[in-house]
């Protein structure tokens, strides 16, 4: 998959998440190679071409071959079925003092396929949770 990327972070290897277009992509004789992403997915840089373009949004950018790419996250016990079709479209706590924190209310919203279920959390708020790799 083809897709435009900022210079800065066009790199083999590193990852985004794509939030959709913004108005200012209507304007874009480009913008269709940018529709071919899917809103609230995470992607990792494959390739990097030679090729640049001056985005309206990010200002200098690399054409860049992209693909789907998983993350880790956690989620509710009953949920982590490797294979499984679940949606994530709330925070799972406030204790912002807890070391997953950040892996319990992700950015991220929509359908997602587990893929593994990684590892048990012990949860200081007693929740049954799992560390599983999203796709």
């Amino acid at each position: 998959m083809i897709a435009i990327i900022p210079k800065h972070i066009a790199k083999p290897g590193n990852k985004f998440h794509f939030i959709g277009l913004v108005k200012e992509c209507d304007k874009c004789s480009l913008k269709n190679v940018c529709k071919n992403l899917r809103v609230n997915k995470i992607y990792v840089i494959k390739n990097v071409r030679e090729k640049t373009f001056n985005c309206l949004i990010s200002g200098i950018s690399n054409v860049c071959e992209v693909e789907e790419s998983s993350f880790e996250t956690i989620i509710d016990r009953r949920k982590a079925i490797e294979g499984a079709s679940i949606t994530i479209d709330k925070e799972l706590c406030k204790n912002f003092s807890c070391r997953f924190f950040y892996l319990c209310n992700n950015i991220l919203r929509g359908a997602f396929l587990v893929e593994k279920v990684l590892e048990n959390i012990e949860c200081e708020k007693g929740f049954n949770l799992v560390k599983v790799l999203l796709k």
